[in-house]
This record gives C-alpha cells, structure tokens and sequence, in this order.
C-alpha cells in the first residue's frame, strides 16, 4: 500500500518555536506545564498504534515526513492526524530536537492519560491489585505498570508519589499499558487504607521482617500488595495489625531485587492463588 501522502500536502508546518513543540519538549523534559497534570508523550510506531489503540485523546500530533519509515508509520501518520486535536508537520531538524530515540520514527503525540477515579472502578469479587508506595525511579513504575498488565491484575493505587506516571519514561517502561491500567492516586495513606477496606482488600506488605513466605501466604479474595520506596521501603503507616507481611528468599549473596522482579514474583504468585492455577485451572487470559 502505497504511503498516503498526498493528503498532508496542506498540513499546517511549523518550526521550533511553535508552542506544540515547547509542550513536547517541556514534557520529555519532565518539566512542569500548565494544563498539563494528564499530559505526557507517545513516540514512535509501536506507542502510537496503542494511543489509536485505546482511543485517547491526543493534544497535538507532530510528524515528519523525512522520518517516516514504510507504509506502517505512514497509515500511523494519516489515522493519528484524523484523531488528533491539533496536526502539524515539522522538519528532520526540529524532530531531532524532539526525539528521545536513536532512529526516530518520525512520529510524535501529546496525549492525555485516562483519568480513573476509586468511585469509578469497577472491581470483580476476586480482585488484584499493587499499590505502589512512593517508587521513585519513573522506569520501575512503568515496568510495575506492564507487569500489572501482564497478570491481569485490575488497578495500581499510588501513594507518597515521588515519580508522576506521566513521566515519558514510565510510558516507555509499560511499553503503553498505562493506557490500560487504571491508577488512582491518595494524597495519604490513611486515604488508600480506607478505600481499601471499603472494598474488601486484605493488605500484604513485601517486607522481610516478621514476615511469611510469599509462597506460604493464602491470599485473599480482594489482594492488594504493597511495594515500597527503592531505598527506604514501605511507609510507617502501612503497618497496621491486620495488614500481612510477606517476603522472597534470598538464596544467594544479594540481600534484595529489584522492586519491579520482586512485584512480578508476588503478583504473579496471588494470581496462581486466585485463579486456582494449581488446581488445573489454565488459560491465557489471568482473570479467567
């Protein structure tokens, strides 16, 4: 199928001063932006067929024509410009400046994450869920994200939030399942444990002290498991009588793994409990 050019010819260009181009930058940066508390970037072929994908709204939509690779980014470029609120063309030289990847696709959106709300979520009797207390390196979220998607789990609640998840980074690091996860945020613990009693959660902490084997541990119908700060652990607050502790072996030398390999261990774990796995119950699907 031949690249759909012809119907750009009349498409608005602009230059690096344009205002779109300052937000993208802003946003890769990290930096505040006004408005922009849901906003972050999607780059390249593979996260912009997830943003069409899942239907969010895109802000603006920069390509570049120079930087289209085949038919894919180009059928990317025509579905992204019809969807987008705003479309603009911009040069090799102003995507390079834009471009947080070697081999840019020449692809570029500025969207807005879903917005979830804990009084919207619409959670199933035997429900999982991670609650993610204070990680503050943006590439553990997003890999805590993706796996998330990957157990089937249904929510990721956020508390003592040191990296926003609409850093690029925890973008790229879900490979987009930000998208698809709900996550809600609480200014406080006591907010979350609230909310979590409300709903029927029993609590598990990923500690090692006092705590049981995670594979000893009969998980509750409604399983929130809390992983804490990369340095510091879990919040004082998160420890109440009537919430679990449980912890990984450590067979070796090291003493801990990595935040994101310790959640996937866990969550997978509850979920082979949950869905009876060992009782010969398989499928491909984890909330089967």
């Amino acid at each position: 199928m031949p690249a759909p050019v012809a119907r750009y010819r009349d498409a608005v260009q602009i230059g690096s001063s344009h205002p779109a181009v300052k937000l993208a930058q802003a946003l890769q940066r990290g930096q505040s932006v006004p408005d922009g508390d849901n906003l972050t970037v999607a780059e390249g072929i593979w996260a912009s067929q997830a943003v069409l994908d899942t239907g969010v709204t895109v802000r603006e939509f920069l390509w570049c024509p120079a930087a289209l690779r085949g038919p894919e980014a180009a059928e990317l470029a025509a579905a992204l410009s019809d969807h987008a609120e705003n479309s603009y063309e911009i040069s090799a030289r102003t995507l390079e400046r834009l471009a947080d990847r070697d081999r840019p696709d020449g692809l570029l959106s500025i969207i807005e994450l879903p917005d979830w709300q804990p009084e919207s979520l619409d959670l199933p009797q035997r429900a999982l869920i991670l609650v993610s207390d204070g990680i503050e390196q943006p590439g553990n979220l997003g890999t805590l994200v993706r796996t998330l998607d990957a157990c089937g789990a249904d929510a990721l609640v956020l508390t003592g939030t040191r990296t926003k998840r609409t850093n690029v980074k925890v973008f790229r690091a879900s490979h987009g399942t930000i998208l698809r996860i709900p996550t809600i945020s609480f200014d406080s613990v006591p907010q979350a444990q609230t909310w979590l009693d409300e709903a029927g959660f029993q609590v598990y902490l990923a500690d090692t002290d006092g705590a049981s084997r995670y594979c000893n541990t009969d998980y509750g119908a409604r399983t929130a498991i809390v992983m804490g700060n990369e340095r510091y652990g879990i919040s004082a607050e998160w420890y109440r009588d009537d919430a679990a502790k449980i912890f990984i072996p450590m067979l070796g030398s090291a003493d801990s793994l990595n935040v994101s390999i310790s959640a996937a261990v866990l969550l997978y774990e509850a979920r082979s409990r949950l869905n009876d796995w060992r009782g010969g119950h398989s499928g491909h699907s984890g909330r089967d």
